[in-house]
Parts: C-alpha cells; structure tokens; sequence
C-alpha cells in the first residue's frame, strides 16, 4: 500500500482527534473570554451524556479503550471533584442525558461493537444513588439531541439500522 502524504496527514489527524476526545480534563469559563482548568473525570471517555443539575454536573457512559461504558460520575463545581457513582443497568455510548424534575434521564444509544442500538431509558435519583428502569422509545436510536422542556423530554434526530 503507498501513502501518500495526505493519507498520513489524514491519519494522523484522526489519531489526535481520537486521542484528545478521550483525555478527562474538564475546562470552565465565566465570560467566555478565558477558560480555566478544572478536575480531571475519574474515567476518560468519549461519546458521553452530561447534564447539569444544581452546582452538580452528571457525566455517564461513553466509550474508551476499555470498551463501552455503563459507569456515572458527579463533578461539584463547588469543591472542583469528581464522584463515582452507581453505574447505569447496561453501557451506553452516543446517548443523552438529560435532568427533569431533579432526576437524571440516560436515553437510548448504542452499547455493542457491531451496533446494537438502544430504546431503553433509565433514571437516576441522586438522592438515593440509584438506577430505575422507564418507558422505552419506541425505536433505538444513538447520535440524538435531547432537552427539557415544560416538564417533558423531547428527543430529536439520531440514527440507527432503519435511519
């Protein structure tokens, strides 16, 4: 096989993007005119939901080179650490997270090498530090946007074998 420059550029290039996307270092800024260093993740990860809640943010699933990801962790912005909690019911990677009513939502995504898409949804209640299982999309999917909005979850785009 010849490489040519711009195929080894173009590898290169993914490398790096792939190795930074999974360093744990966590950044902040008040006014967007400087960013700050903050408390490493517990876990390097990509492909990850995070939600805030409070002076809390909730960081779950993802994927690295252990494989995927079923692990929460809880940064307090406060005292600038990270929490390990308890881990979701199955990994997920490529799903959201999202906060309604002060529980915490992980939705869908893709948990298997070869694809094995989502529905399911499960809520975390951080003042019990636990998992409860909830009413599942009607179709899989990963790589989607979700937000709350008037007390509901809505869920947007995505992809899976169908779509």
């Amino acid at each position: 096989m010849r490489l040519t420059i711009r195929k080894v550029s173009s590898l290169f290039l993914l490398v790096t993007l792939l190795l930074v996307s999974m360093v744990p270092t966590a950044f902040a800024t008040e006014d967007l005119g400087s960013w700050v260093n903050k408390a490493s993740m517990n876990t390097a990860r990509t492909g990850f939901g995070a939600a805030g809640y409070f002076d809390k943010i909730y960081v779950s699933g993802g994927f690295n080179s252990g494989g995927y990801l079923d692990s929460l962790e809880m940064y307090d912005a406060t005292n600038d650490i990270w929490t390990t909690k308890a881990p979701m019911s199955l990994p997920r990677n490529k799903h959201a997270l999202v906060e309604l009513q002060g529980k915490i939502y992980a939705i869908g995504g893709v948990n298997a090498p070869g694809n094995v898409y989502i529905s399911s949804v499960e809520m975390y209640d951080p003042n019990t530090n636990a998992w409860t299982p909830k009413a599942s999309m009607q179709s899989a999917r990963y790589g989607f946007s979700a937000v709350t909005f008037n007390n509901k979850i809505y869920v947007f785009g995505g992809a899976n074998a169908s779509f």
